[in-house]
């Protein structure tokens, strides 16, 4: 039967110093997985970036799900996920696991803007406000170390999002990294990035036509999309506090001043 991540994790007050440190913590990165789940009734609540409440639970020791959302309603875009992790095979320190994240987003699709950037925000350039189903399979596997842990992961975004509107949308595989460093006892550094292999950047712009009239028209390209956070986690044994960066990149943008952006990092967790 595959260990839960308390299980995995815990020492004896006379543990060697190469031991594997205690990470209450250890069943996720910054805003995913790892492919060790919460122990058998083990349960934790957060909140990230202050407007998105979390609730995670150990159903057995192989399984475990996290839920969250925004649901404010001075904010865009609204959003209610439901995250299951299964642990199918344990070896040691090698850990694989099968998740399955769906996500349902409410959103407005602008007719002239690129990602979160709006270059015009008149209502009448709104094309579209509904819910959109987004689906992410994916298979994990984490490898724990005495001071730290790396997981690997491929999977697949899909998404209902209408390609004919003006907003742009991700549909495509993905590989997905993550890294834990210990630096203190109470102290973890924490690395997290997703590579999708396509990523179609669209707006929908006035241009003009070699007569000299000028006509609507979307423009797009196509090209790689990267985000990566890294924080630092400080934890006891039951609260933690991840602080830090992260930056989303595309690799061909229809604006070339709009292929990076930064954000911040903030998450509290309590696990009970």
């Amino acid at each position: 039967m595959p260990l839960s991540a308390s299980a995995q994790t815990s020492s004896s007050s006379d543990t060697a110093e190469d031991a594997i440190d205690e990470d209450p913590h250890a069943s996720r990165l910054v805003f995913s997985n790892t492919a060790r789940p919460l122990g058998a009734d083990e349960v934790y609540v957060s909140l990230s970036s202050i407007v998105v409440p979390q609730l995670g639970y150990g159903i057995t020791d192989w399984l475990g799900v996290e839920i969250g959302g925004q649901f404010i309603p001075e904010l865009n875009p609204k959003l209610f996920y439901i995250d299951p992790i299964a642990q199918i095979w344990q070896r040691d320190e090698l850990h694989v696991a099968v998740g399955s994240r769906l996500s349902m987003v409410r959103g407005r699709q602008y007719g002239i803007g690129t990602r979160s950037r709006v270059l015009a925000t008149s209502d009448a350039l709104i094309l579209d406000e509904s819910w959109d189903a987004h689906w992410q399979p994916e298979v994990l596997a984490t490898v724990a170390g005495s001071r730290g842990a790396l997981t690997g992961g491929v999977g697949l975004h899909v998404s209902t999002t209408a390609s004919d509107l003006g907003g742009s949308y991700l549909d495509s595989a993905y590989l997905k990294v993550g890294a834990e460093l210990q630096l203190l006892s109470w102290m973890r550094f924490i690395s997290e990035s997703e590579v999708h292999g396509g990523y179609t950047d669209r707006v929908l712009a006035q241009v003009r036509t070699p007569d000299g009239d000028s006509s609507t028209q979307f423009i797009e390209s196509t090209g790689a999309y990267l985000q990566s956070a890294n924080a630092l986690r400080l934890h006891g044994d039951h609260f933690a506090t991840e602080l830090g960066i992260g930056v989303q990149a595309l690799t061909d943008p229809v604006i070339s001043t709009d292929d990076t952006s930064l954000f911040g990092v903030i998450r509290f967790t309590y696990q009970f």
